[in-house]
């Protein structure tokens, strides 16, 4: 391993996002989403449904911001340098149209 290469782990903690989540939704619309997930995995068997992409601002949103302001301040500290992101390939669409 290259010894001039700094790392740096900038995900949103999970304990974090649970309280981000758990301020930002009510507990009828999160009865909604569990409903729709029962239906779409159990009666559909429609396995493919993923909630946290379509209701994406209650659970990806506030992990991007968070990222993406961690990548900024990378870029800050040593801006000659280049900073090289490994991220979660469902997140990169929702990172590159809000790092714009």
């Amino acid at each position: 391993m290259n010894k001039n290469v700094k790392t740096c782990i900038g995900d949103m903690p999970m304990i974090l996002q649970r309280e981000l989540f758990a301020n930002s939704v009510r507990v009828s619309q999160m009865r909604k989403i569990f409903d729709e997930v029962v239906y779409e995995w159990g009666d559909n068997a429609n396995f493919a449904f993923n909630p946290m992409v379509k209701y994406s601002e209650i659970f990806i949103r506030p992990r991007v911001l968070y990222m993406i302001e961690v990548l900024r301040q990378l870029a800050m500290v040593s801006p000659d340098k280049g900073t090289v992101a490994v991220v979660d390939h469902d997140l990169l669409p929702f990172i590159e149209r809000a790092w714009n």
